[in-house]
């Protein structure tokens, strides 16, 4: 798991600044500090995720409405590699 977080997060890092909206690697940058913070202050991995679904969800459907959102997640899908490493759940 932790080696595909550190592959997805080099390649946000490869990311055309100007193709992305205001402040964004600040804003990803500081995200990934308190996420970092939380587990080491002991939160577990799931409380993490559906904490951040919980927040990420009624934004996307705000902004995008349901079809929007509908189909943000599934580029979001289609994007993932569909050979996960060994030991990763596959759906």
């Amino acid at each position: 798991m932790h080696q595909l977080r550190e592959r997805l997060h080099r390649a946000t890092e490869q990311f055309d600044e100007s193709k992305l909206p205001p402040r964004f690697s600040d804003t990803r940058d500081r995200m990934r500090q308190l996420l970092d913070q939380l587990e080491a202050d002991g939160v577990r991995e799931e409380t993490l995720i559906a904490v951040l679904i919980n927040e990420v969800l009624p934004r996307l459907l705000a902004r995008h409405g349901l079809l929007g959102t509908g189909a943000i997640l599934r580029r979001l899908a289609e994007g993932l590699d569909p050979n996960p490493p060994p030991g990763m759940p596959q759906q």
